[in-house]
């Protein structure tokens, strides 16, 4: 998976791999295209195999081993924030 950032916003693409990925966005539900890079609007998720999910949160959160400050919203953040990992 790529994820990139530039001054129209975050996009991710799969980049072919086996088992492919899966976006959502507001109640669409699609694979992701090899190669196709696809725009990430606030709240999409991006779902990969072994239940790991990546979400655009608009959060910001240390991810240097810090605990974390405020975890509050961030308005017009449009990092990639959130990485939520869920073995079965």
């Amino acid at each position: 998976l790529a994820i990139a950032y530039d001054e129209d916003g975050v996009t991710v693409a799969d980049l072919g791999s086996r088992n492919g990925s899966t976006f959502r966005d507001r109640g669409d539900e699609r694979p992701l295209r090899p190669g196709a890079p696809e725009p990430m609007s606030h709240r999409a998720v991006v779902a990969l195999p072994g239940g790991i999910t990546i979400e655009r949160s608009g959060r910001s959160i240390p991810l240097d081993g810090e605990r974390p400050g405020s975890v509050e919203p961030i308005k017009d953040d449009r990092r990639v924030t959130r990485l939520l990992v869920t073995r079965p």
